[in-house]
């Protein structure tokens, strides 16, 4: 099943007949195969940070509108702490794939000019360490949203 993104002002309802695990739990192993690539070269990532972060975004999103909702599997105010940790994670997320996703346009427009030896290794330690920080934003968003489908199926 490929996963589709929902439209702004085109929330979909929970059903009792729906069950969102699947569509999650693909979403999250598209997510973990992208950091399972990240894992094996850092530098992968620069290549696919856009779609990881949309990954992120339609997850969040998918959860928001199918699992805590009213009437969804986890009631958000009986849920409330597991949501703001939700949004939390989310939000450190998206703050910091903001500014590595600039660091990275950066480095590439600046690489086109054939900069000196020493300004292009610059510019290449400061994607590193944006990278090395932006990491472990979607490691933790991953692990949180795994939680969240683990205890989905334990209550099966």
């Amino acid at each position: 099943m490929e996963h589709q993104v929902i439209p702004p002002g085109q929330a979909r309802r929970w059903y009792y007949g729906d069950d969102p695990v699947e569509p999650l739990t693909e979403l999250q192993s598209a997510l973990a195969d992208l950091l399972a690539k990240a894992d094996d070269d850092p530098r992968s990532l620069d290549a696919n940070s856009e779609r990881a972060h949309q990954l992120v975004t339609d997850t969040c999103r998918r959860l928001s509108r199918t699992v805590f909702s009213p009437g969804g599997p986890l009631d958000p105010l009986l849920y409330k702490q597991a949501y703001d940790a939700l949004i939390a994670t989310r939000d450190a997320e998206r703050d910091m794939y903001e500014v590595y996703a600039n660091d990275l346009e950066c480095y590439r427009e600046r690489a086109v000019k054939g900069l000196r030896v020493a300004e292009s290794d610059s510019d290449r330690l400061a994607l590193v360490r944006r990278r090395r920080k932006y990491i472990p934003r979607l490691l933790a968003f991953h692990a949180q949203t795994m939680a969240i489908l683990e205890h989905l199926r334990e209550r099966r």
